[in-house]
Order: structure tokens, then sequence, then C-alpha cells
């Protein structure tokens, strides 16, 4: 759905929807670099939100996505054009703690934890289920 954000449909609901918020979420494929990537839709986007069309439109875009920030153009980056960035990292431990006893978990946290991480503790991990699926031979013991 990327290239509809130049399309006259998109176009043509956003001006009737002026001073909205476009939220656009793993929007990896819109924000990388263009010398990466010669087809991204960043230029599309820029017009969107600070172009020409900006003007007129007057909306806000939220991006979210799942890739290290040296790889989104830089043109979006620019002074006056980034409003606002947040990088979603491990919460510390006490946070992490009292998150994990909010969800209903007894679990001893002693490290900083991501949000999957404490979220999803009843769950096992991809290791022991990779382990109790094997597939293929099993060499037997020498014993």
């Amino acid at each position: 759905m990327a290239s509809a954000l130049a399309s006259p449909n998109l176009i043509s609901i956003l001006i009737y929807h002026t001073n909205a918020v476009l939220v656009i979420e793993d929007a990896e494929n819109i924000v990388v670099d263009r010398e990466q990537n010669g087809a991204s839709p960043v230029s599309a986007l820029l017009n969107i939100s600070d172009g020409l069309l900006a003007d007129c439109l007057n909306i806000q875009v939220i991006c979210s996505f799942n890739t290290d920030i040296s790889k989104i153009d830089n043109a979006l980056l620019r002074k006056g054009r980034l409003i606002a960035k947040y990088e979603f990292k491990e919460l510390e431990i006490k946070k992490a703690r009292q998150l994990s006893a909010k969800l209903g978990f007894s679990s001893d946290i002693y490290q900083p934890m991501t949000l999957t991480s404490i979220y999803n503790q009843d769950e096992k991990a991809f290791l022991q289920l990779a382990k109790a699926n094997q597939i293929g031979f099993k060499i037997p013991n020498e014993n």
C-alpha cells in the first residue's frame, strides 16, 4: 500500500479530512533511504507532510518501523520535518518488574526486558520448541 501515498484516491480522502493524523505502521518500505531502495515512496511522503500538498492538507504523519534509524532517508530526519522520534528499548529492571506484576506474572526479573519478553513470559522459548520438534535423524548414544 506504500504506492498509494501518491494515489489521487488517497489525496482526495485527505483533502476532505484536513488537520488529520495519518498513522503508517510497519513503514520500513516507505521511509528507507532512497539510495538503498530506488523505488522508495519517500518523495510522496515528503509531499504529503512537508511539500505543496502539506500546505492544504495540514496533516501529521506518524510512522512506526522496526529498522535501524541509520536506514531512514535523511530528508525525513531534517530539522523542521521530524517533530519527535521515540525508540522503544528494553525496560529497566524496576519498570519491567512493575509491568510484569501488573500483568499477573510472578517471575523474578534481574535484567532489563523488552515489552514482548514481559508480555509473553508464559510462552516456551523458540529454542525449547525447536529441540522438542527436531526433524531429521537422531544419532544414538554410544553408551
